[in-house]
């Protein structure tokens, strides 16, 4: 028996060279073929494999099909499963939270990255030389780069009001605004999109005057939202940015921190 692999009526086989470039080269994603190369370890060695063994997937999952994916994350799991070691390199972040949340013994998967950090030796000069530094970090996990920007700035708005500190008195004076326009547009989708900003939004609440419309202020918010909307547009724009956040004190910046957070908070 010979059991073999056609695309577009061409055989991709070894013996086939002048076919198996055509389909490598010309009809073949990067996907495609990363996937292919997977399979074919995978057929040869899956049924092998035991507890001794270490086996390293360098970036194993190319492609955004999602079923593609999936199935990859199934096949190395069964294979860490029966006690290999296993090392999965990859760019993608969210594949290997998948992967660590999917595999079954999570608790004893690591997580690892390579933090690399640049030195230009003549900031000046396009063609200057450059210094690269890596090393290996452990982290207890790759939220950070997965989890939605409102829900890690929600996080950060609640650390402040929680325990208000001086050094992140910048950070949070910028937060209040985009995080409020964030929680609107989540609210009222198909009112306020992308395209409104928060100026724009309190203009249409305000001039609602349907009592059945979404956007009309049977809650009685609207206030309060002008007067977040009034203190944090001072620190959203550069001009004169540096002067007015001298001025502004932790207590004062508290004080609406925790409006705006009692405000996007509930249900």
């Amino acid at each position: 028996f010979k059991f073999k692999i056609a695309f577009l009526g061409k055989e991709l086989s070894l013996e086939n060279e002048e076919e198996s470039k055509f389909l490598l080269t010309e009809a073949m994603s990067m996907g495609d073929k990363s996937a292919l190369a997977l399979a074919f370890f995978l057929s040869k060695f899956k049924s092998k494999v035991n507890e001794n063994d270490i086996i390293v997937f360098d970036d194993p999952m190319s492609s955004l099909d999602s079923h593609r994916r999936n199935k990859t994350i199934v096949e190395l799991s069964y294979i860490l499963n029966k006690g290999t070691q296993v090392f999965v390199f990859s760019h993608d972040a969210t594949f290997l939270t998948d992967m660590k949340k999917y595999s079954g013994n999570a608790s004893f998967t690591k997580c690892y990255e390579l933090s690399v950090n640049i030195s230009d030796l003549n900031e000046y000069d396009i063609n200057s030389s450059k210094v690269f530094k890596s090393k290996i970090i452990h982290k207890n996990d790759f939220d950070s780069y997965v989890k939605h920007s409102y829900e890690l700035e929600y996080k950060t708005l609640h650390a402040f009001v929680k325990c208000p500190t001086e050094e992140m008195k910048v950070a949070i004076a910028r937060l209040i605004r985009p995080i409020l326009e964030a929680y609107m547009r989540m609210h009222l989708p198909n009112h306020f999109t992308e395209g409104h900003w928060l100026g724009e939004m309190i203009s249409l609440i305000r001039g609602e005057t349907d009592i059945n419309s979404p956007l009309f202020d049977s809650s009685s918010c609207l206030d309060k939202i002008a007067q977040i909307n009034d203190f944090s547009k001072n620190y959203h724009h550069a001009d004169g940015f540096d002067t007015k956040i001298r001025e502004l004190n932790v207590q004062e910046l508290h004080v609406v921190a925790k409006d705006t957070l009692l405000f996007i908070t509930g249900i």
